[in-house]
């Protein structure tokens, strides 16, 4: 039984084609793949947008203008485009780049060093949740003990931290005033060097 023949080929169209193969062309293969995914097996948005990050600015690192590398993504993409530090854009593809040549077990948290370094250790963004209420609080007090009373009189530290904890806006409901007091003691030294350096105080 006689082997099946391949389909016959156009040497000179194959020729072509493959002359006008580029860095771009291969990238706008790559993101077209990437949709593709999307659809047949429904791939994250948010790792396209990794990946295309890493794509994209390794392109503008090599050279490519922003002319040349808006051609390579699809059309669905749209036009618009924003400008960012690069530096942050490092910090995000190198943290990509990791997570995907990680070992099995690495987790994307601690890829983007978000998460891990110790068990029980708390999460960055727990951490930054609480520097920002603190700080939230601290500036309350602060706003407070300069305004002084409904008469404009000066008022005390305590008073002033009573009366923000006893409070007021929606993000500042559920903290005692012991919260808030040691929010204040651990960052009134740096609110008054700002308020100092601003010509505030």
């Amino acid at each position: 039984m006689s082997k099946p023949r391949p389909p016959k080929v156009n040497e000179e169209n194959l020729k072509e084609a493959k002359s006008q193969t580029s860095p771009i062309t291969k990238l706008k293969s790559r993101f077209v793949l990437l949709e593709e995914l999307k659809q047949k097996i429904k791939l994250p948005t948010s790792y396209i947008a990794l990946e295309a990050f890493c794509e994209l600015y390794g392109g503008r690192l090599k050279g490519y203008k922003d002319e040349e590398l808006r051609e390579a993504w699809p059309k669905d993409w749209g036009d618009q485009t924003i400008t960012i530090p690069a530096v942050l854009v490092q910090a995000l593809t190198d943290a990509w780049i990791d997570y995907k040549e990680a070992p099995s077990g690495k987790t994307f948290g601690e890829s983007f060093k978000l998460e891990g370094g110790g068990q029980g250790k708390p999460k960055v963004k727990d951490i930054v949740k609480m520097i920002t209420k603190n700080r939230v609080l601290t500036n309350e007090v602060m706003i407070n003990y300069l305004r002084g009373d409904e008469k404009r009189q000066p008022i005390s530290i305590e008073k002033s931290i009573a009366n923000v904890s006893g409070s007021k806006p929606e993000k500042m409901r559920g903290f005692s005033e012991v919260t808030a007091k040691k929010a204040y003691t651990r960052g009134k030294k740096d609110l008054f060097k700002k308020l100092k350096d601003k010509g505030i105080l």
